[in-house]
């Protein structure tokens, strides 16, 4: 059953979610190409609160693991701050009934001076899982965009999509004042517009 799910998991997702389909087709991210090529995502958040107390909530295991709480559960993950340079193990549960073993999670750079955090994660199911964290100041108090750059194989359009549904509902949880979220060409462009003079998904020396 497991792999007639894969196998079919996009004609699936685009059914059942014909909005996403229509996002990725308009991005340009499914016209004349291969549908588990990488999928990026932008989430931007606003918040009434300090910067640098945010960005320790977004290099803790223990905030993540308690915004999701309600849908994905983190085995063996130890509630942590994040250290740079190494590799946690965890194995997920996604509302109970998918589960994702030894996933894997490099810190590649995180740093409160500057308040970004990259990580890239991945298991034998999910290729290459890039996210990047930066938490800037406002007027208003801060803005936390997290930008992603996601590779599930054939599973990549619902992997976006849960993604897209799952740091949403993390942000909403912290308490954000607005969040929007953009997948696609535009989310990829923004990102390296964001990024281009300080590393992108690279390890920032």
């Amino acid at each position: 059953m497991s792999g007639l799910i894969k196998k079919y998991a996009p004609q699936i997702g685009y059914f059942i979610f014909p909005n996403l389909r229509r996002e990725l087709i308009g991005s340009g991210e499914v016209q004349n190409r291969d549908p588990g090529t990488p999928v990026n995502l932008l989430v931007k958040a606003h918040y009434h609160g300090d910067p640098d107390v945010l960005f320790a909530k977004a290099s803790s295991f223990a905030d993540i693991m308690h915004v999701t709480r309600r849908i994905a559960k983190y085995k063996h993950l130890p509630p942590v701050r994040m250290e740079w340079g190494k590799t946690y193990a965890t194995d997920i549960r996604v509302f109970g009934v998918f589960r994702y073993a030894n996933y894997k999670i490099r810190i590649d750079h995180v740093n409160p001076l500057d308040r970004v955090l990259i990580t890239n994660e991945g298991n034998r199911d999910v290729r290459s899982w890039k996210h990047r964290v930066d938490v800037k100041p406002s007027r208003s108090g801060a803005v936390w965009t997290d930008y992603l750059e996601i590779d599930a194989g054939m599973l990549t359009p619902l992997a976006c999509l849960f993604a897209r549904f799952m740091y949403t509902h993390r942000h909403k949880q912290r308490g954000a004042a607005g969040v929007r979220a953009v997948m696609g060409e535009k989310a990829r462009k923004v990102h390296h517009m964001a990024t281009k003079e300080n590393g992108g998904f690279s390890k920032i020396t």
